[in-house]
């Protein structure tokens, strides 16, 4: 769309986006009994909204906090020996499925960076779609392996079409890669992929001798109160090749304890190939400890799945009230992939960041790259009300 604003009418639009982040700095200062809004601003290294790295603002379950209370110092003393057996069976109860298809990391990006370590040796290739969690392609460069991509379409609003899927399937095909990585929700658009989507790439990439990875670190925010939407699922009907990741970062609010699991295939747990690489102790017993009320507490969830929705709905219809904005439409999450139309001839990162505002600018990355696109979390009430008052300015 092109861009017909007046000069001067730009000025003013720049003046009240400077006055939104100007009177956030000045109520800070006050608040903190800081002297002078330089003061608070630097404190923050500039910026005064933290908008980028797709925490749950709303937080874990009451209950969670409480047993913050009641550990000792036994719990610091000690290696996380019972813990850890207590949050495998505590994950192994809530899927149904055995314990020993479980395997720990600190965060799933534990997981992730061993996987390509594991499974591909220098020289192999692996495949994802595009765009796609950053994490994986750093993991396999630290690997000494590459990770070839295939795009979604961005006229598509790049979601998982049946388009994508023969692409994907057919670079399975001709490529046989060792490893196939899908992010459901994806991020970073928070759009689904279909369990069909999975199970028909799954098959495929069996037939080639690789791995299917699905991670689904944001995959609370789909779940339903009763039910996961899973593709733990096709683990438990005993898919092969197949691992599952998931973690208590994002919907379960405890980024901080660092706790995320996989659940992996029978053929993969029987080969042992975790075990050989894992660290003596996964996590740490405080993260042990407390996940666990999470998984107990899934009224807490939906909690967070509907004050999530209804906060991600307010940024969108600020997005859509400005015709000088877009966004990739079919998040379930608590994050928004979002850029200046095309013809602005801006970029809404240089934008928000001028504005003191941090957001995960996704230029660098395969299937966004220097497109312009910033991936915004949803924050809390008054962050959202914050956001949202500077995406409807935005010229």
């Amino acid at each position: 769309m092109k861009n017909n604003t007046h000069e001067g009418d730009r000025h003013i639009v720049d003046d009240v986006l400077s006055n939104i982040a100007n009177n956030y700095l000045q109520t800070k200062a006050k608040s903190y009994a800081i002297a002078s809004q330089e003061e608070i601003s630097d404190s923050v290294n500039e910026f005064w909204l933290h908008l980028n790295l797709g925490e749950s603002i709303i937080g874990p379950t009451p209950t969670a906090l409480d047993k913050t209370r009641e550990l000792s110092l036994i719990d610091i003393l000690n290696y996380p020996e019972e813990q850890l057996d207590g949050l495998k069976e505590a994950i192994s109860e809530f899927y149904n499925i055995s314990k020993d298809n479980i395997v720990l990391g600190t965060g799933s990006d534990c997981l992730i960076e061993t996987i390509p370590r594991v499974f591909v040796n220098p020289g192999e290739i692996s495949l994802a779609t595009a765009p796609e969690f950053f994490r994986f392609k750093d993991a396999h460069q630290r690997a000494g392996t590459e990770l070839l991509f295939v795009d979604r379409d961005e006229k598509d609003n790049y979601t998982f079409t049946t388009k994508v899927e023969t692409r994907l399937i057919d670079k399975i095909n001709k490529l046989k890669p060792k490893v196939t990585w899908i992010s459901t929700p994806n991020n970073p658009s928070g759009q689904i992929a279909s369990l069909e989507f999975i199970a028909n790439v799954h098959e495929h990439v069996v037939k080639n001798g690789g791995i299917l990875v699905v991670d689904e670190a944001y995959g609370e925010f789909n779940d339903s109160l009763n039910e996961p939407y899973t593709a733990i699922d096709l683990v438990k009907d005993k898919a092969n090749q197949l691992i599952v990741l998931r973690t208590f970062s994002k919907g379960y609010g405890m980024a901080g304890l660092r706790v995320g699991y996989g659940v992996v295939s029978d053929d993969i747990k029987d080969g042992g190939v975790f075990k050989e690489w894992a660290l003596p102790y996964d996590m740490n017993n405080v993260g042990a400890a407390i996940a666990p009320l999470a998984l107990e507490d899934q009224s807490h969830m939906q909690m967070v799945r509907d004050q999530t929705a209804v906060r991600r709905k307010l940024m969108e219809d600020a997005i859509e009230e400005n015709p000088h904005l877009n966004y990739v439409r079919g998040s379930v999450t608590n994050i928004l992939l979002a850029k200046y139309n095309d013809g602005v001839g801006k970029d809404l990162n240089d934008t928000l960041t001028s504005l003191g505002v941090k957001v995960s600018n996704q230029n660098p990355y395969e299937g966004t790259k220097d497109r312009g696109y910033a991936r915004i979390t949803v924050g809390n009430d008054e962050q959202v009300k914050d956001i949202c008052n500077i995406l409807r300015r935005c010229k």
